[in-house]
């Protein structure tokens, strides 16, 4: 459970950094409780450096993307925005 209200808070947190706007491709972000999971637009955590490479989950490594946007770009490298 502690995991869980952690990671609320964490894309509370990026959403109020990024005023509800993705990293990807700079539309509104929805809030998670008016979407069903599986939506595109639901609000996910994108780590910068991947999971796979060893990036954790912390609020410097994450940005706050739809989950279309959150897939489209997978396990690949950051580039652009990523960066910022």
């Amino acid at each position: 459970m502690a995991a869980t209200k952690q990671r609320a808070g964490q894309l509370r947190a990026l959403r109020w950094a990024q005023g509800s706007l993705c990293a990807a491709c700079g539309q509104h972000v929805p809030s998670s409780s008016r979407l069903k999971r599986y939506d595109p637009s639901y609000p996910t955590f994108d780590h910068v450096t991947t999971r796979s490479t060893g990036g954790g989950r912390t609020l410097g490594n994450g940005l706050l993307k739809h989950q279309r946007c959150n897939q489209k770009r997978a396990n690949r490298a950051p580039t652009g925005c990523d960066l910022i």
